[in-house]
């Protein structure tokens, strides 16, 4: 990221993109398509010339406007270079579902379905340890 000259610290407040990256997850946010796609190709061709390879079939793009106009326009893949990408309308990051409408409710839905199997499949396994404890010896 430093050799391409891009600024992990942006943020959308202040700058035309942002960067959130955590190990080898990525997420590239911007204000406009064109902006992406420099980032991207920035990336791109630091990461090529370490001896890194982009993996397309791991990367989505996502639109997120108000303008039906906008995501219209992209249609259904966005081609960048040699690459073809996948335009969703939902993508989970770091475990947690984000969408183009920024619906928080089917986020809280989907944490408490996970909360639920956790709290059924503990109960199970508590409630088998106090039936063996209370067997006469």
């Amino acid at each position: 990221m430093r050799r391409a000259n891009i600024r992990r610290n942006a943020t959308l407040l202040n700058h035309r993109y942002q960067i959130l990256d955590y190990a080898d997850d990525l997420d590239i946010a911007g204000r406009s398509l064109k902006e992406v796609r420099e980032i991207f190709e920035a990336i791109e061709e630091e990461a090529r010339k370490v001896g890194l390879q982009i993996n397309a079939d791991k990367i989505k793009f996502m639109v997120v406007s108000r303008s039906q106009v906008a995501k219209r326009k992209i249609g259904q893949r966005l081609i960048i270079r040699q690459y073809s990408f996948e335009v969703v309308s939902e993508f989970t990051y770091l475990g947690s579902v984000i969408s183009k409408d920024n619906n928080e409710a089917a986020e809280i839905k989907r944490r408490m379905v996970k909360a639920n199997r956790a709290y059924t499949s503990a109960s199970r396994h508590y409630s088998d340890l106090k039936n063996y404890h209370e067997q006469p010896k």
